[in-house]
C-alpha cells in the first residue's frame, strides 16, 4: 500500500499515531486520520484514570478568574492538571475547556 494512508480501526481518546519518519505523536482525532506506511498507532488500553473529575457538579463554578492573560480555578484534589499521554479528558484542562468560559 505504498503511498496510501490505513485508517484507524477505532480512535479512543488515548490513540497516538506515530510516523517513524518524523517521530512526532499526533492524537488520533477521527476515525478516518490516516496511518501511513512506517507509521504506528501507540494504543493506551488501560489509561491512568481521574475520577475525581466526575465529582465536581459544577465546573463554571470553579472558575474564579478569567483574564486575557490566565485563567484562576479552585482544582479539587485528585484531579490531574495538564492531559497525561494516555488520558486529555479527565483533567483540568479539558474540564474548563469545556465549561466554554
Amino acid at each position: 500500500m505504498r503511498g496510501q494512508g490505513l485508517r484507524a480501526a477505532r480512535a479512543p481518546s488515548a490513540l497516538l499515531c506515530m510516523q517513524t519518519n518524523v517521530q512526532t505523536p499526533r492524537r488520533v482525532a477521527s476515525f478516518h486520520m490516516p496511518v501511513y506506511e512506517g507509521g504506528y498507532i501507540r494504543a493506551h488500553v488501560h489509561p491512568k484514570r481521574f475520577a475525581a473529575v466526575y465529582r465536581v457538579p459544577d465546573w463554571r463554578a470553579r472558575i474564579l478568574k478569567v483574564t486575557d492573560s490566565y485563567v484562576v480555578v479552585d482544582k479539587p484534589a485528585g484531579v490531574q492538571v495538564p492531559p497525561t499521554v494516555g488520558n486529555i479528558q479527565e483533567s483540568l484542562l479539558a474540564c474548563v475547556e469545556k465549561v466554554g468560559r
